[in-house]
């Protein structure tokens, strides 16, 4: 399941770089999409570290509860995974 995620992760960029080839509008669809994601990101970041201090309550299980938001978990991995699309976008157009 590792090998997988790993593969994914490395596929998912590349698939989005080939579609950035050859449909135009490909990037203000994927960079739409990031800065939705960024928003609600930091937006549960924000709150979750804000309950936290609010109730004084800074244990380790009360830390690591925001990884038990889905919601959290997805979009940072579409962050992490445009993030690469972006560097491989990079990397394709100085090689052109």
């Amino acid at each position: 399941m590792v090998f997988f995620i790993v593969l994914m992760i490395i596929i998912i960029p590349l698939l989005m770089v080939f579609a950035n080839k050859y449909w135009v509008h490909t990037h203000i669809v994927l960079v739409s999409i990031a800065t939705i994601c960024l928003i609600v990101f930091e937006s549960i970041t924000a709150t979750t570290v804000y309950e936290i201090i609010r109730e004084n309550v800074v244990f380790m299980t009360t830390v690591h509860v925001v990884f038990l938001n889905p919601l959290f978990l997805i979009t940072g991995g579409y962050l992490g995974v445009f993030f690469l699309y972006l560097l491989f976008l990079r990397l394709s157009m100085n090689n052109q």
